[in-house]
């Protein structure tokens, strides 16, 4: 018996770990909520059929399976409808696979019946352990109801008893445990979107940068694919930081982040590559095309009023390089010191200017 219990137990902590890494929060993103419930159900009603299964054989007429329990972690995590489609699962499944009598009847019946009441019992306001405690009490309950009804009430509650002892720790192990594994998944995609994207304005940093330009340069620049590059830098940002104070620096970039998506095209890669200085990755984009959007940019910041955190509304301008493959260099690996370069003369020759390349292609300013 001990060893049933032990591989029993062994089973559903097994499952949940399973369960815990497989489903990631990337993997939840590709579905609705409503489908995240219903995968939820299906899976917990399935484990729900293998526990069922292999039930424990306590003493001579005494079996027990810890079914249920997969219901409340249903009810729990997925609310009403998760666990209404796992009860309604291991109901069924017990009807049909040990053949429609009496008592598989009321069994099935019984799974469908704790899949309602645990999921009723999921709307409740209160915390989770109370919460997974009483939908096991109901649970336990109903099912010495049903088996009083169909064997002797003493053989019931021996049943009840030893299902108690068991089920009640073990559904709190079990509760405790997909909360740990849901937190741990919680801080580890933090962690990874930490490593990718900027902390202060939310678009992807220079590793981020990085890792997109390698990749074009292994996948699709050796098809001859266009690729342009902006480099913007904020004119005198230094003056911001100096007469405003840092926090309105941190405020300028914040702000300047979202005209830049505004302003780029849908598909382009936007980062802050550090400190004041920003890229726009452009696939499938020639350098005609390329200074178009820079100028556009250029435009928009500087009719854009910055706000910041003492009030009055600030205007910047700024600075952008230009570098297009295969138009203005040899190689993908050219790109940046290209874009760089011509950030550097937008900057030596007045600020406030697009330059693209080697050609020095100057734009009209809007003052102009």
């Amino acid at each position: 018996m001990i060893k049933d219990l032990i591989f029993h137990s062994t089973l559903i902590l097994s499952y949940l770990f399973i369960i815990g890494f497989v489903i990631s929060r990337e993997m939840k993103s590709l579905y609705s909520p409503f489908v995240q419930k219903l995968i939820l159900g299906t899976a917990t009603g399935l484990m729900g059929i293998v526990l069922m299964y292999f039930s424990v054989n306590v003493s001579s007429g005494v079996i027990i399976d810890l079914r249920h329990v997969f219901i409340i972690i249903a009810a729990l995590f997925g609310g009403p409808v998760a666990a209404v489609l796992s009860g309604v699962i291991i109901g069924t499944a017990r009807m049909l696979l040990y053949g429609l009598s009496e008592a598989s009847i009321s069994a099935g019946l019984l799974m469908m019946l704790i899949g309602c009441m645990s999921g009723a019992l999921s709307k409740l306001r209160i915390r989770i352990y109370a919460k997974g405690l009483l939908m096991n009490i109901v649970s336990l309950a109903s099912i010495y109801v049903t088996l009083a009804f169909l064997i002797d009430p003493a053989f019931a509650g021996l049943n009840a008893a030893y299902l108690s002892v068991v089920s009640i720790p073990l559904g709190f192990l079990a509760v405790f445990l997909n909360i740990y594994l849901y937190k741990t998944n919680e801080m580890m995609w933090k962690m990874r979107q930490e490593a990718r994207v900027d902390y202060l304005t939310g678009l992807n940093n220079v590793r981020t940068f990085d890792e997109v330009l390698n990749n074009y340069k292994k996948e699709q620049g050796v098809r001859g694919e266009f690729l342009s590059i902006l480099f913007i830098d904020i004119d005198f940002f230094k003056r911001v930081n100096d007469t405003h104070g840092h926090d309105a620096g941190d405020e300028v970039l914040k702000q300047l982040a979202s005209v830049l998506r505004q302003n780029a095209r849908s598909f382009d890669i936007v980062s802050r590559n550090g400190g004041e200085e920003f890229s726009v990755l452009m696939p499938d984009c020639q350098n005609e095309r390329a200074v178009e959007v820079g100028e556009r940019i250029r435009q928009a910041v500087e009719r854009f009023p910055f706000r910041l955190p003492a009030g009055g509304p600030l205007y910047i301008t700024v600075s952008i390089g230009v570098a297009s493959y295969p138009e203005t260099v040899g190689t993908v690996d050219e790109l940046v010191k290209q874009a760089d370069d011509a950030l550097y003369a937008a900057k030596k020759s007045g600020r406030n200017k697009v330059i693209s390349g080697e050609r020095h292609l100057e734009t009209s300013r809007l003052n102009a």
